[in-house]
Protein backbone atom coordinates (compact mmCIF):
# COMPACT_ATOMS: atom_id res chain seq x y z
CA UNK A 1 0.00 0.00 0.00
CA UNK A 2 1.51 3.39 -0.50
CA UNK A 3 0.32 6.41 1.42
CA UNK A 4 -2.81 5.98 3.51
CA UNK A 5 -6.03 7.87 2.21
CA UNK A 6 -6.48 10.15 5.87
CA UNK A 7 -6.64 10.73 9.62
CA UNK A 8 -7.02 13.17 13.03
CA UNK A 9 -5.53 16.06 15.24
CA UNK A 10 -2.54 16.56 17.48
CA UNK A 11 -3.48 16.52 21.15
CA UNK A 12 -3.12 17.12 24.66
CA UNK A 13 -5.10 16.05 27.51
CA UNK A 14 -7.86 13.61 25.22
CA UNK A 15 -7.88 15.59 22.18
CA UNK A 16 -6.49 18.29 20.56
CA UNK A 17 -3.14 20.64 21.31
CA UNK A 18 -4.17 23.90 22.09
CA UNK A 19 -0.21 25.06 22.03
CA UNK A 20 -0.41 24.06 18.19
CA UNK A 21 -2.15 26.66 16.23
CA UNK A 22 -1.64 25.11 13.02
CA UNK A 23 -4.02 22.86 11.62
CA UNK A 24 -2.00 19.16 11.66
CA UNK A 25 -2.85 18.09 7.90
CA UNK A 26 -0.68 15.86 5.60
CA UNK A 27 2.27 17.58 3.29
CA UNK A 28 2.21 16.91 -0.23
CA UNK A 29 5.73 14.74 -0.50
CA UNK A 30 7.60 12.40 -2.88
CA UNK A 31 9.45 10.99 0.44
CA UNK A 32 8.71 8.03 1.31
CA UNK A 33 8.62 6.47 4.66
CA UNK A 34 8.36 2.61 5.68
CA UNK A 35 7.02 2.21 9.35
CA UNK A 36 5.50 -0.97 11.63
CA UNK A 37 3.43 0.46 13.95
CA UNK A 38 3.25 -2.24 17.22
CA UNK A 39 0.83 -1.74 19.44
CA UNK A 40 2.22 -2.22 22.96
CA UNK A 41 -0.52 -1.79 25.36
CA UNK A 42 -2.98 -3.58 26.37
CA UNK A 43 -5.75 -1.65 24.84
CA UNK A 44 -7.53 -1.65 21.52
CA UNK A 45 -5.84 0.90 19.33
CA UNK A 46 -6.64 3.65 16.53
CA UNK A 47 -4.17 3.96 14.35
CA UNK A 48 -5.14 7.58 12.29
CA UNK A 49 -3.66 9.36 9.68
CA UNK A 50 -4.12 12.82 9.21
CA UNK A 51 -5.29 13.57 5.67
CA UNK A 52 -4.84 16.45 3.40
CA UNK A 53 -7.71 18.49 4.73
CA UNK A 54 -6.43 17.27 8.17
CA UNK A 55 -9.55 14.71 9.15
CA UNK A 56 -8.83 11.95 11.12
CA UNK A 57 -8.68 8.67 9.11
CA UNK A 58 -8.76 5.22 11.00
CA UNK A 59 -6.46 3.49 8.99
CA UNK A 60 -6.34 0.22 11.28
CA UNK A 61 -7.47 -1.16 14.43
CA UNK A 62 -4.95 -2.62 16.07
CA UNK A 63 -5.78 -5.52 19.25
CA UNK A 64 -2.67 -6.04 21.97
CA UNK A 65 0.51 -6.96 20.59
CA UNK A 66 -0.45 -6.87 16.92
CA UNK A 67 1.60 -4.71 14.36
CA UNK A 68 0.74 -3.26 10.71
CA UNK A 69 3.34 -2.29 7.75
CA UNK A 70 2.44 1.05 6.16
CA UNK A 71 3.93 2.64 3.50
CA UNK A 72 3.53 6.70 3.93
CA UNK A 73 5.34 9.52 3.56
CA UNK A 74 7.48 12.29 5.03
CA UNK A 75 4.93 15.27 6.07
CA UNK A 76 2.23 12.95 6.83
CA UNK A 77 1.21 12.50 10.54
CA UNK A 78 -0.21 10.00 12.37
CA UNK A 79 -1.69 9.91 15.90
CA UNK A 80 -2.88 7.34 17.69
CA UNK A 81 -6.36 6.54 20.41
CA UNK A 82 -7.82 3.76 22.49
CA UNK A 83 -10.62 2.34 19.78
CA UNK A 84 -12.87 2.63 23.22
CA UNK A 85 -12.54 5.55 25.33
CA UNK A 86 -10.66 7.92 22.67
CA UNK A 87 -7.75 8.52 25.32
CA UNK A 88 -4.46 9.77 23.33
CA UNK A 89 -1.51 7.53 23.01
CA UNK A 90 1.82 8.00 22.31
CA UNK A 91 4.83 6.51 20.05
CA UNK A 92 8.14 7.12 21.36
CA UNK A 93 6.78 10.02 24.04
CA UNK A 94 5.17 12.30 21.66
CA UNK A 95 1.35 12.50 20.63
CA UNK A 96 1.74 12.88 16.69
CA UNK A 97 3.88 10.59 14.89
CA UNK A 98 5.99 12.31 11.90
CA UNK A 99 7.57 9.78 9.43
CA UNK A 100 11.41 9.68 9.24
CA UNK A 101 12.24 9.40 5.30
CA UNK A 102 13.81 6.52 3.56
CA UNK A 103 16.89 7.01 1.54
CA UNK A 104 17.77 4.75 -1.57
CA UNK A 105 21.21 4.55 -0.59
CA UNK A 106 19.32 2.68 2.34
CA UNK A 107 19.49 -0.25 0.28
CA UNK A 108 15.99 -2.73 -1.37
CA UNK A 109 14.00 -3.95 0.25
CA UNK A 110 13.57 -1.05 2.78
CA UNK A 111 14.16 -1.56 6.72
CA UNK A 112 10.68 -0.74 8.33
CA UNK A 113 11.28 1.55 11.25
CA UNK A 114 9.86 -0.14 14.08
CA UNK A 115 7.60 2.29 16.18
CA UNK A 116 5.85 1.26 19.26
CA UNK A 117 2.15 2.32 20.87
CA UNK A 118 2.84 3.03 24.30
CA UNK A 119 0.44 5.06 26.95
CA UNK A 120 2.03 8.20 27.98
CA UNK A 121 2.10 9.23 31.64
CA UNK A 122 -1.23 11.12 31.89
CA UNK A 123 -1.56 13.88 34.43
CA UNK A 124 -3.56 13.32 37.60
CA UNK A 125 -6.74 14.85 36.15
CA UNK A 126 -7.09 13.79 33.11
CA UNK A 127 -6.40 9.86 34.34
CA UNK A 128 -9.39 10.83 36.91
CA UNK A 129 -11.74 12.10 34.19
CA UNK A 130 -11.13 8.91 31.78
CA UNK A 131 -11.81 6.72 34.81
CA UNK A 132 -15.15 8.93 35.52
CA UNK A 133 -16.10 8.80 31.92
CA UNK A 134 -15.63 4.96 32.10
CA UNK A 135 -18.02 4.40 35.31
CA UNK A 136 -20.41 7.42 34.84
CA UNK A 137 -23.46 8.08 32.17
CA UNK A 138 -23.68 11.20 30.91
CA UNK A 139 -26.88 11.88 32.61
CA UNK A 140 -25.53 11.12 35.99
CA UNK A 141 -22.56 13.72 35.84
CA UNK A 142 -24.21 16.43 37.62
CA UNK A 143 -25.10 13.97 40.47
CA UNK A 144 -21.23 13.75 41.13
CA UNK A 145 -20.26 15.73 44.66
CA UNK A 146 -17.87 17.44 42.63
CA UNK A 147 -17.26 20.65 41.63
CA UNK A 148 -19.30 22.21 38.49
CA UNK A 149 -16.00 22.99 36.68
CA UNK A 150 -15.18 19.38 36.83
CA UNK A 151 -18.05 17.94 35.62
CA UNK A 152 -17.93 20.41 32.99
CA UNK A 153 -14.25 18.89 32.25
CA UNK A 154 -16.11 15.56 32.08
CA UNK A 155 -18.91 16.81 29.28
CA UNK A 156 -16.20 18.33 27.41
CA UNK A 157 -13.90 16.00 27.22
CA UNK A 158 -16.83 13.57 25.37
CA UNK A 159 -17.90 16.40 23.28
CA UNK A 160 -14.64 17.25 22.06
CA UNK A 161 -14.11 13.60 20.58
CA UNK A 162 -13.46 13.87 17.03
CA UNK A 163 -15.35 11.31 14.84
CA UNK A 164 -12.68 8.91 12.57
CA UNK A 165 -13.47 8.08 8.99
CA UNK A 166 -12.88 4.52 8.44
CA UNK A 167 -10.50 4.02 5.74
CA UNK A 168 -12.03 0.70 4.31
CA UNK A 169 -14.54 2.70 3.97
CA UNK A 170 -13.20 5.55 2.00
CA UNK A 171 -11.75 2.80 -0.48
CA UNK A 172 -15.43 1.19 -0.85
CA UNK A 173 -16.90 4.43 -1.67
CA UNK A 174 -14.24 5.41 -4.55
CA UNK A 175 -13.91 1.52 -5.55
CA UNK A 176 -18.35 2.72 -6.10
CA UNK A 177 -17.80 5.86 -7.66
CA UNK A 178 -15.26 3.62 -10.42
CA UNK A 179 -18.01 1.31 -10.90
CA UNK A 180 -20.28 4.00 -11.63
CA UNK A 181 -18.48 5.65 -13.89
CA UNK A 182 -17.31 2.97 -16.05
CA UNK A 183 -20.74 2.16 -16.37
CA UNK A 184 -21.71 5.29 -16.86
CA UNK A 185 -19.27 5.34 -19.82
CA UNK A 186 -20.63 2.19 -21.23
CA UNK A 187 -24.05 2.70 -21.26
CA UNK A 188 -23.15 5.94 -23.64
CA UNK A 189 -20.67 4.11 -25.76
CA UNK A 190 -23.51 1.74 -26.23
CA UNK A 191 -26.18 4.16 -26.72
CA UNK A 192 -23.88 6.62 -28.96
CA UNK A 193 -22.69 3.38 -30.93
CA UNK A 194 -26.51 2.28 -31.34
CA UNK A 195 -27.04 5.45 -33.20
CA UNK A 196 -24.63 5.23 -35.91
CA UNK A 197 -25.74 1.49 -36.60
CA UNK A 198 -26.96 1.56 -40.15
CA UNK A 199 -30.80 0.95 -41.03
CA UNK A 200 -31.67 -2.16 -43.29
Amino acid sequence: MTGPKGAGGASSGNHEDESRPVLLKAQTSRTYAFVRFINKTARHVDVIWLNYEGARVRYKTLSPEQWVDVNTFVGHPWIFRDSVSGDRLVVQHEAVYEPEGWNIEEGWPPTRRLVSITIPVYPLKERCIQLIRRYVKDEDISSLEIPRSLQQDIRNTRSNFVPLIDRQALLNEQQQQIQQHLVQQQQHHQHHHHHQEPQL
